[in-house]
């Protein structure tokens, strides 16, 4: 779909991307209220966001929820800006306090879930909610649905689009006494299961990973090795699948410490790197985990979890390189990380290793489970220690949560259990050789 206008700098057109099960989307469906289940990497987030910018050429007030505030300028930066970077900045302007979009007369506000009150009081034409499966789960993404979203329908009756991986059928225990999500239940209004169960204005519509063009066999390999066979159906196919929601990792497993052990304790310092699906990925974080290993325990000393481009991605790689000067520096040889890996390789002196994984990431981070239950790991103090913890006591095989620290995590442990450190012969007198595990640690 293309645009030949007066407002483009270079007066060429404007093209906005589309396949054609897009177009059909969100051009040829008449309901109101859309709900789009989807497997991962289908590229839902690109085509909404052409989308909205081709409703906001025509004048129409757009909403766009998302999962968290975080995203919301990436989101922007990502998928919008190189497509308004075509057009005069004279005629748009993005307000990066205020979280909106002006081209021409067409308005669009962004908001996240993690701040409902910011959902409220406005009417609009079009509303996009993005990683639905997320955004509406649970007891608050219900309350959200129903006192701060549905209510804004009403205004300029507004179109729905609900876009996202689903997160299971059954609810969340304070969801109760409701018994199944509010994502599949509004998926079964525009009939995912039957005719019956279709209601007026509502209509599903459901896609598989294999449904993207731009992803070849290989991604589609990857992407079935990163997810666990139980969920395979529902991450890779759009279905909702239940599965056991039980944690991996338990609160009473960690204890925050406030000083580490003496130096000559120490028997290596390892850094581990989990990266995005793909350069600029979507949906994942890069996450990095930083841990000292000593006789019998472990001190998680430092963790960054963000969505990098891949230029800022070899940045912060080597400043957290930099910070901690590692023994060991894993890099999980998969999608962006492979590349990332040969840059370190090539350009920077660093004990950099590439890690194939083996599994999926639900078993992987199974594996690792007992250096936590055995309390062996301990969190130094920082302002990181909550953003950790939460990501690793909510994983579960349901996948419906981050886990790119998990992911990070996981693969250290792996090394650590493969790759023991020899036991030394001697510690550091005159004439002998320190091990090279212990250099720099004593003096």
């Amino acid at each position: 779909m293309s645009y030949h206008c007066d407002i483009t700098i270079d007066g060429g057109e404007i093209v906005l991307p589309f396949t054609e099960p897009q177009l059909e989307l969100y051009y040829d469906i008449p309901e109101r209220f859309l709900v789009v289940p989807k497997g991962r990497r289908y590229g839902i987030t690109s085509s909404a966001a052409a989308f909205c910018i081709d409703m906001l050429l025509e004048g129409k007030y757009i909403l766009w929820v998302d999962t968290v505030q975080v995203n919301l300028d990436k989101y922007f930066k990502k998928y919008f800006f190189p497509i308004l970077k075509r057009i005069d900045p004279k005629f748009w302007r993005y307000r990066t306090q205020q979280k909106d979009l002006n081209i021409l007369h067409g308005v669009m506000d962004f908001r996240s879930a993690e701040k409902p009150e910011n959902i409220e009081g406005f009417g609009y034409h079009k509303i996009m909610i993005n990683e639905a499966g997320i955004v509406l789960k649970g007891q608050k993404g219900r309350s959200l649905w129903l006192n701060s979203i549905f209510p804004m329908t009403l205004d300029f009756r507004a179109d729905v689009y609900f876009l996202g991986t689903p997160k299971g059928k059954r609810a969340k225990k304070d969801e109760s006494p409701h018994k199944t999500t509010l994502y599949y239940e509004l998926a079964k209004k525009g009939g995912l299961e039957s005719d019956e169960d279709k209601q007026p204005d509502w209509a599903t519509r459901t896609f598989s990973s294999y449904d993207n063009p731009l992803l070849d066999e290989n991604d589609i390999k990857e992407l079935e090795e990163e997810v666990p066979r139980i969920t395979r159906r529902q991450e890779i196919h759009g279905e909702f699948i239940d599965v056991g929601d039980e944690e991996v990792f338990h609160e009473h497993w960690f204890d925050i410490v406030y000083e580490l052990p003496p130096k000559h304790l120490w028997k290596r310092m390892i850094i581990s790197l989990d990266t995005a699906f793909k350069k600029g990925c979507e949906n994942d974080d890069s996450a990095g985990v930083c841990v000292i290993e000593t006789a019998n325990d472990y001190f998680w000393i430092d963790t960054f979890c963000e969505k990098l481009e891949f230029p800022e991605l070899i940045k912060k790689a080597e400043e957290f390189y930099l910070k901690h000067n590692p023994d060991m520096f894993l890099i999980e040889d998969k999608a962006s990380g492979t590349s990332l890996f040969q840059t370190f390789r090539d350009q920077f002196p660093y004990p950099v290793r590439a890690i194939t994984p083996t599994g999926d990431k639900f078993s992987r981070a199974v594996s690792v489970t007992p250096y936590f239950e055995a309390k062996k790991v301990h969190l130094l103090f920082g302002a990181w220690n909550g953003v950790a913890k939460d990501q690793l006591c909510d994983f579960n095989a349901r996948l419906d949560t981050m886990d790119d620290i998990v992911d990070a995590a996981s693969q250290l442990f792996i090394y650590v259990k493969g790759n023991p450190v020899p036991k030394a012969k001697a510690v550091t007198r005159k004439g002998k050789k320190t091990p090279n595990y212990l250099r720099g640690y004593i003096k």
